[in-house]
């Protein structure tokens, strides 16, 4: 028979999973700590004040945000009740209804604690598998946790993993609304968690292998319009997020795959106005606002020095507005250069002046922007 403590760690893990799939829950975050605020209303029994719902008790669900507080103290509880249930029954052959209840409870507090448990995600996959769950379910369950502000959860690659087996197995009636949601997805992971690699890893694949299948030859315009769209919502994130490589490293293959897939031949491509323009764009937004984040010009060289994408003349016309740009700043800082270095090569010249400066006013961002501008120059030269 189980003990008081064991009854109340059980309720917690059941409680978890119960919220994981309310559709008004958006969130989930562990406390280290309740609020005394919290606690009086726990122990003046009040739940009609807009902010502490009792129906979750001993979890705080805070309902006008849709976000649910574990109390740390409570989640150590529930995973070590959960480790003494779980691993015991994981090595079964079978499972009977009552033990996959028991195995689908305890999981999640694992996970919770764990994010790479894979012991624990794949035998969320078994229960799959052997319809003790619904897909569903375990999609929103899956979302919640990769979206919630935790750890390490929103980066783990076996989540991710979990994510596209799912994304494989299930129907999916509408294309353009599933590519939607994994990208909204992919973006609230990427702001709990910068340089978020198998977050856009992951929305790379969902465009890649799932995306791209499901497309006519040629194009429909409904999914012209929606890459289009795609394109345009990358760029916005990517501007409010000017130092996240890996986002912009999934605006370059994105604005790629939009192009090749929409253009048949290449002049069509170098033609596109949509990857010109937002190249274009690009460099103004590096040399005005993101001078010094090697990831913007990243994605300007990338694309301006493939020549099936831009021609010769209109890469010419980007290093022309760079070479403009960067010596006008130059000039600004550096009207007459110290007297040691007058004679010496120019391109030395440039970049010892700038570490002089660098001595002197010790304005380290000046110094590394210019050296970018004369690199990025240099790159779409070769």
């Amino acid at each position: 028979m189980a003990t008081k403590s064991e009854s109340k760690a059980s309720n917690i893990c059941k409680l978890i999973c119960k919220i994981l799939l309310d559709p008004e829950i958006k969130e989930l975050e562990i406390l280290s700590s309740v609020p005394d605020e919290i606690n009086s209303m726990i122990a003046a029994g009040r739940d009609n004040d807009g902010v502490y719902d009792k129906r979750f008790y001993p979890l705080i669900a805070v309902r006008t945000e849709s976000i649910v507080g574990i109390p740390k103290s409570a989640l150590i509880s529930a995973f070590t009740y959960a480790r003494s249930q779980f691993y015991p029954l994981v090595k079964q052959q079978t499972w009977s209804t009552e033990e996959a209840e028991i195995i689908n409870h305890t999981t999640i507090s694992l996970i919770f604690v764990g994010s790479e448990n894979l012991t624990a995600i794949n035998a969320r996959k078994r229960l799959l598998a052997e319809n003790h769950i619904s897909q569903s379910d375990e999609f929103r369950i899956n979302t919640v946790i990769l979206t919630s502000r935790l750890k390490k959860h929103s980066k783990s690659p076996f989540l991710w993993a979990h994510r596209e087996h799912l994304l494989r197995t299930m129907k999916i009636e509408n294309m353009e609304h599933l590519c939607k949601y994994e990208l909204q997805t992919v973006m609230v992971a990427g702001e709990h968690h910068p340089m978020n690699y198998y977050a856009w890893s992951h929305a790379r694949l969902v465009f890649a292998d799932i995306y791209r299948p499901s497309l006519r030859n040629p194009v429909g315009s409904t999914a012209k319009r929606y890459l289009e769209h795609t394109v345009l919502r990358i760029q916005k994130w990517c501007f409010a997020h000017s130092s996240d490589a890996s986002a912009w490293s999934f605006f370059t293959w994105i604005t790629k795959f939009y192009v090749d897939t929409t253009s048949s031949s290449k002049q069509a491509r170098q033609d596109n106005i949509l990857l010109l323009s937002r190249v274009a764009e690009t460099v103004q937004f590096a040399t005005t606002i993101s001078l010094a984040h090697a990831s913007v010009w990243g994605f300007v060289k990338d694309l301006s020095s493939n020549e099936e994408y831009v021609s010769e003349r209109r890469k010419q016309s980007f290093i022309g507005v760079i070479t403009t740009y960067a010596t006008r700043r130059r000039s600004e800082r550096y009207s007459k250069p110290p007297e040691h270095v007058k004679d010496r090569d120019r391109k030395v010249h440039e970049q010892e002046v700038l570490v002089l400066d660098k001595l002197r006013d010790k304005d380290v961002q000046s110094v590394t922007d210019c050296l970018l501008w004369i690199k990025v120059v240099n790159d779409l030269k070769k």
